[in-house]
């Protein structure tokens, strides 16, 4: 059985810029490994606040989730919650699926 946390449900209207989104997101996951070992949580957590939004407005909702997790653990100055955070948002990267779904059965509150 499919596990829902993994899947993204993104309007059909960013097809052409899911590439892009996710190629940020691992550009992203290099910087947050320099910024944890740099104890540069200010960074981490503006990235963290960044991503919630990104996220968010794409359809990445358990991205957006951890992303939320990340800035106030970034806020914290918490280094193990945010190794921690860095690994699952890795792994949902990684292994999300994503569904486009049309503009008219789109989430309204997305908008």
């Amino acid at each position: 059985m499919e596990n829902h946390f993994n899947v993204a449900r993104v309007n059909e209207l960013f097809r052409d810029l899911i590439p892009f989104f996710m190629q940020n997101r691992q550009t992203e996951l290099v910087d947050l490994e320099k910024w944890l070992a740099a104890k540069d949580f200010s960074s981490i957590a503006r990235l963290g606040h960044k991503l919630y939004g990104s996220g968010a407005t794409y359809g990445f909702l358990l991205l957006a989730q951890l992303a939320r997790q990340l800035e106030s653990a970034g806020q914290r100055l918490d280094g193990e919650s945010v190794q921690k955070i860095i690994g699952d948002i890795r792994n949902h990267i990684e292994n999300v699926k994503v569904e486009f779904i049309s503009h008219s059965s789109a989430d309204p509150s997305l908008y």
